[in-house]
């Protein structure tokens, strides 16, 4: 048996770089995130967000915040401070779907 440098197998392997996929514009309490990355709020006026729908096991979702909606702690989301949460006006927040409860980055 001949033995062949790793190199030569790494050369011929590529490697499929998936886009990043935008959401919609999200306006309700329980917005639909499945198969897509980013979201961008859109509330015209204060409103509780009490669950991300649709969402499968580690999938990491980016929303982006409008100053009115509020992420609700709870059973179905968990916020890094563990309290509700307000979205601040442009400020981009993470959170990621493990054993069926979002989880916000502790960033």
């Amino acid at each position: 048996m001949d033995y062949k440098e790793p190199s030569t197998f790494f050369s011929r392997v590529a490697f499929l770089v998936l886009p990043v996929t935008m959401g919609s514009k999200i306006n309700i309490a329980t917005p639909k995130v499945s198969n897509a990355e980013v979201f961008q709020c859109v509330y015209s006026a204060p409103t509780t967000i009490t669950n991300f729908v649709g969402g499968s096991d580690n999938q990491t979702i980016r929303v982006l915040g409008d100053g009115n909606a509020t992420v609700q702690n709870g059973t179905k989301i968990k916020t890094n401070t563990g309290a509700n949460k307000l979205l601040v006006l442009n400020k981009v927040y993470r959170f990621t779907y493990i054993n069926n409860l979002w989880y916000e980055d502790a960033n």
